[in-house]
């Protein structure tokens, strides 16, 4: 008992520890900081990186790096394999590149590749892409990933889309999809890159894609998982809309700043949104508190590159394979204390 005592006592000690260290993090902020990879849609290099750090106070970009070209550029995500794949637009073709921009292999698609989404974190998930426009109701496509990575010349799969009977006369102008990782259900949205659209769920049955249209009217271009809130972030002209499951919208950011045309956004699963402009813009949102972008916390918008177009994911499916949640430093210190424990113990053992 005298043992176990002094074990409970030194456990009691190690919380009250880290709850100190908690208070003082609140205190003094804490800090987000990671790597953020985007295309730009007119000239070269066109896919390129950038630093952020965000103390809670402003936010910081900086080390803005040209990583490749590809033929054509617009959305990216990273692959399970851990290497970038990027929609060649119009030219029918998606590009698979390492980190630093060295060109891996290429696989071709029907109708172009615009937007990208990806059905799992595994080496043999499906990629989708999206054609952009309507092509007689053909505009999604998916690739068969190998080891994680692109096959060229592997086989692509052509959708045929239609609406549900409750979704009589829905668009099947598929322009974003994204995958709720929670539930397994697929989303579409509609909108153009500057207007308003359908949203709602799509089924995939052999090669038919079958749209249930939940709401119409918003901007649902570029669609993003977002699992800090458990909802879709959809975005368009100047909006960006933040969209529960059910289709109803729970958040909605609005810019009226001239040249403002939000593309798409990324998420850090901790209640931060990036969201990128084709004019060049970055914006920023810090929507933790209130896990609603309509009642943010703090808000910036900055220049980041000409002819600025997609952002790859910051977290869920899509998002670098290589960057693990780190622990928290109090997580750090109970580690440490419970191995000196252990040591401790050892010692006087033997």
């Amino acid at each position: 008992m005298k043992n176990n005592s002094k074990l409970v006592n030194t456990l009691l000690g190690a919380m009250a520890l880290v709850l100190s260290v908690a208070a003082t993090d609140a205190i003094s902020g804490t800090i987000y900081s990671g790597t953020l990879y985007y295309t730009v849609n007119l000239g070269t290099p066109n896919v390129n990186s950038v630093q952020y750090n965000y103390d809670e106070t402003q936010v910081v970009l900086s080390g803005n790096q040209a990583l490749g070209s590809t033929t054509g550029a617009d959305g990216l995500l990273f692959l399970p394999d851990g290497n970038l794949a990027i929609g060649g637009q119009h030219h029918n073709l998606v590009t698979e590149l390492t980190k630093s921009g060295s060109s891996i292999t290429t696989a071709t698609v029907f109708n172009g590749a615009y937007h990208l989404a990806l059905s799992g974190d595994t080496v043999n998930s499906t990629l989708f892409t999206m054609a952009n426009s309507d092509t007689n109701g053909h505009n999604i496509n998916s690739v068969n990933l190998s080891s994680g990575g692109l096959v060229n010349g592997g086989p692509i799969t052509q959708y045929t889309l239609s609406c549900d009977g409750a979704s009589s006369g829905c668009s099947t102008d598929v322009r974003g999809l994204i995958l709720n990782e929670k539930t397994g259900v697929w989303y579409y949205g509609t909108a153009p890159d500057n207007g308003a659209g359908d949203f709602g769920s799509v089924t995939f049955t052999g090669t038919t894609a079958s749209l249930h249209r939940l709401v119409t009217g918003v901007y649902a271009h570029g669609l993003t998982w977002d699992p800090y809130t458990q909802s879709i972030i959809v975005s368009s002209d100047h909006y960006i809309q933040q969209i529960a499951a059910n289709g109803s919208i729970i958040g909605e950011y609005n810019n009226n700043t001239s040249g403002i045309e939000y593309d798409q956004t990324s998420s850090d699963g901790k209640g931060h949104l990036f969201a990128a402009s084709n004019n060049g813009d970055l914006t920023f949102i810090d929507f933790s508190g209130q896990s609603s972008i309509s009642n943010f916390g703090y808000e910036n918008t900055q220049f980041l590159a000409n002819n600025l177009d997609d952002i790859q994911p910051l977290s869920g499916y899509g998002s670098d394979p290589s960057l693990l949640p780190e622990p928290s430093t109090g997580t750090l210190m109970v580690i440490g204390l419970l191995a000196w424990m252990w040591a401790d113990k050892s010692r006087r053992i033997n």
